[in-house]
C-alpha cells in the first residue's frame, strides 16, 4: 500500500529555525513527507521450512542437537525456568518414520516439549511407528541443552524431519497432518 499523502502528519508539528534580526529562532511548521511512501500492513505470514531431514545411524542411541539460528524467536514468552536467553518461545514441527531393529527388549523416543517445560515421549516394541507433532522447544538444561530428537534403537529406514516457523510465530497449517499412526 502507498499513503499518496503529500502534506501529512498535520497534527505532528516539526521544527525549523530561521533567522530573524540575528538570532535563530525556531518556528513550528507542517511536515511535508514525500509521496508515495510504501507502509507494510501486515507482516509476511509465517510458513514451515524444513531444517532438518536425518538418516540416524542404526542400533545404539541417536541425538538430534539443534542450532539456535534456525529456530527463530515468537513473541510470546517462555513460562519455563530454563528458558531461551531471550525469553521468548520457539515453534517446530517433527516427523519421525520409526523403524526398531528387534536387538532390545523395546525402542524409545523423546522429544523436546516447551509446553510442558520438559522432555516427552514414550517406548514400545512395535517394528513401527509414525509421529508427527507441532511443539515447542524447550531450551533444556545440563547435558539436555540443545536437543529436539532422541532414538534409541532405530533401524534402517528411520528418517526424521524438523520443520521451523519462518517468522517465529506459528504458521496457520502444518506441514503434514498431525498424530501417531501405526
Amino acid at each position: 500500500m502507498k499513503n499518496g499523502f503529500y502534506k501529512g502528519f498535520i497534527d505532528i508539528p516539526s521544527k525549523k529555525y530561521y533567522k530573524y534580526h540575528g538570532l535563530i529562532m525556531p518556528c513550528n511548521i507542517q511536515p511535508d513527507p514525500e509521496p508515495l511512501i510504501k507502509i507494510p500492513l501486515v507482516p509476511a505470514p509465517a510458513e514451515w521450512v524444513l531444517i532438518y531431514d536425518e538418516w540416524p545411524v542404526q542400533n545404539g542411541q541417536w541425538l538430534l542437537k539443534y542450532n539456535p539460528d534456525f529456530i527463530k524467536p515468537s513473541s510470546i514468552g517462555d513460562p519455563c525456568f530454563h528458558s531461551w536467553p531471550d525469553g521468548k518461545q520457539r515453534y517446530y514441527f517433527f516427523e519421525v518414520d520409526y523403524y526398531w531393529n528387534g536387538l532390545d527388549t523395546f525402542w524409545t523416543i523423546r522429544w523436546s516439549d516447551g509446553l510442558n517445560c520438559a522432555f516427552d515421549g514414550g517406548s514400545s516394541s512395535r517394528a513401527y511407528m509414525h509421529f508427527e507433532f507441532s511443539k515447542l522447544v524447550w531450551f533444556g538444561w545440563d547435558i539436555w541443552e540443545d536437543y529436539l530428537i532422541y532414538l534409541e534403537n532405530p533401524a534402517a529406514g528411520t528418517n526424521v524431519k524438523i520443520w521451523a516457523s519462518t517468522t517465529g510465530e506459528l504458521p496457520a497449517d502444518l506441514p503434514s497432518p498431525e498424530g501417531i499412526y501405526w
